[in-house]
């Protein structure tokens, strides 16, 4: 049980501070950022669905991209090589 409060409590902190770094021109309407904190505030457990769903897909998480370095630390004098002048 405590470790789902804790759970809860970590995701809404989350989007309660994505919420609050948001500029206001980023959001559709005119008190859009009130509206969600009072949600988030009042409606918790409902309103961290809510404002999450509204989140991605307005603005959808990027996907990271692994690079493997391993092949230019093999070659090292390679890669200078094709580096411009």
């Amino acid at each position: 049980m405590f470790a789902v409060l804790v759970w809860f409590v970590r995701n809404w902190c989350n989007e309660f501070v994505f919420l609050m770094g948001l500029r206001d021109d980023e959001l559709p309407g005119r008190h859009d950022k009130a509206i969600w904190a009072v949600v988030l505030l009042l409606l918790a457990p409902v309103g961290v669905w809510l404002f999450r769903s509204f989140r991605m897909a307005r603005w959808p998480e990027t996907q990271f991209v692994r690079v493997d370095y391993s092949q230019a630390m093999d070659n090292p004098g390679d890669e200078a090589a094709r580096q411009p002048a």
